[in-house]
């Protein structure tokens, strides 16, 4: 059994993880471009509104040409600038107030927006779950170029749990407890973040992203 204050706890730790982001203003734009990705992911399982992963796509498009972004010049990065660019001439369009675009036009572009990271990203994804497989893959390659936290990584593959996915890596079980243990003892937070990161490590050795035609 967790310990009382569940909830004071998790607010605590998700504003002292959100006060840490916002100080890497070199890296904004790599944040952003993780939270757009997962964003497609969770879109796979109607998540949120399409709107969401729109926003997204509209922060990134907001750091995108700014030269002071640090790069990490990885494949990663330019697969993930890549759905970024492919996305453009259909999100681009709904990216304006809601009031100005008419519903249809969102859930016409929601198929692409599912589909288009993935095969951008993964190269490919012929398991059960290739929203999971995105959103796994993403939040633990952003972390390993820097641009993620490890509890903010734990977290985004955790929420998906509740759509029970196909957990191949078996990744939901050891991230759940560390996510857990992340926010129930505080003193032991950096040892607890360097498991996440291991447990992610692990993962981005064993998948066999990215494909490569």
């Amino acid at each position: 059994m967790r310990p009382p204050g569940v909830l004071e706890r998790v607010r605590a730790v998700a504003a002292a993880e959100r006060a840490i982001i916002r100080s890497w203003a070199d890296r904004q734009l790599g944040l952003a471009m993780c939270s757009f990705i997962s964003g497609c992911g969770r879109q796979g399982y109607s998540d949120h509104s399409v709107l969401t992963p729109i926003r997204m796509w509209r922060r990134v498009d907001s750091f995108v040409d700014d030269g002071g972004q640090r790069r990490t010049g990885s494949d990663f990065e330019r697969r993930c600038l890549d759905a970024f660019e492919q996305l453009r001439p259909i999100v681009e369009p709904l990216a304006i107030p809601p009031d100005d675009v008419q519903l249809d036009a969102w859930d016409a572009a929601e198929p692409m927006i599912v589909d288009v990271p993935v095969r951008s990203v993964l190269g490919a994804s012929d398991g059960p779950d290739p929203s999971f497989d995105l959103i796994c893959w993403n939040e633990a390659s952003a972390l390993a170029e820097g641009n993620n936290t490890p509890y903010f990584a734990a977290c985004a593959i955790v929420a998906v749990e509740i759509y029970r996915p196909s957990d191949p890596f078996g990744l939901l079980a050891p991230l759940g407890e560390l996510r857990m243990r992340y926010e129930d003892e505080p003193d032991s937070r950096d040892a607890t973040g360097a498991e996440i990161a291991a447990v992610l490590d692990d993962f981005r050795a064993r998948a066999p992203w990215p494909i490569r035609a």
